[in-house]
């Protein structure tokens, strides 16, 4: 199946060891390396009720450690350093995003996104009030890309932040994909 019939939900698979603990291992079955984060299973209980909250609020997970992964793929002149960079320090997210952009890893349009991305999650997850019909978050999706030229409403607002997420991922899939073949 070609890359561009596949549909953003179907790139990741939820995976749950089957033990009590308090940690659910979720894995990316996208990319032809699997990319495994963990996440509170109290708070992702919690966030199932909602799967638009759901979403939101994990998925970026799973692209800041995508976002860690190009960083540490790129050949680059001093890439033991950014190794021990990437590994001593807590980057967040967006700070990972801005990395890769300055090595020319993803472009301006990405990074903007995934900031917005961002923003709207933290909204989600410190807000529980909070949903797409919430007057910051329709803010955050009217600067997405997937947003141009269209009015962003309370009935479409989750499927443009869909779609702009659905294009993060595939970008830096992408870059994953083209890191693997130069090193093959």
């Amino acid at each position: 199946m070609a890359k561009k019939d596949i549909k953003f939900p179907s790139y990741y698979e939820l995976m749950s060891k089957n033990n009590k603990t308090s940690k659910k291992t979720i894995t990316l079955r996208r990319t032809k390396k699997p990319v495994q984060i963990t996440v509170d299973r109290k708070k992702w209980d919690e966030a199932m009720e909602d799967q638009k909250r759901a979403f939101a609020t994990q998925i970026p997970l799973g692209l800041d450690e995508m976002l860690k992964l190009i960083i540490e793929g790129a050949k680059l002149q001093r890439a033991t350093e950014i190794k021990k960079l990437l590994k001593s320090s807590n980057m967040n997210m967006i700070q990972k995003a801005r990395f890769a952009f300055i090595l020319g890893l993803i472009d301006g349009q990405v990074l903007k996104d995934l900031e917005q991305i961002h923003e709207i999650r933290n909204i989600l997850a410190h807000n529980f009030d909070a949903d797409f019909s919430h007057k910051e978050i329709l803010k955050k999706v009217g600067k997405l890309s997937s947003a141009k030229d269209q009015e962003v409403t309370k009935t479409n607002s989750y499927k443009l932040y869909h779609d702009a997420t659905g294009k993060c991922v595939d970008r830096t899939i992408d870059v994953l994909d083209k890191q693997e073949e130069q090193n093959s």
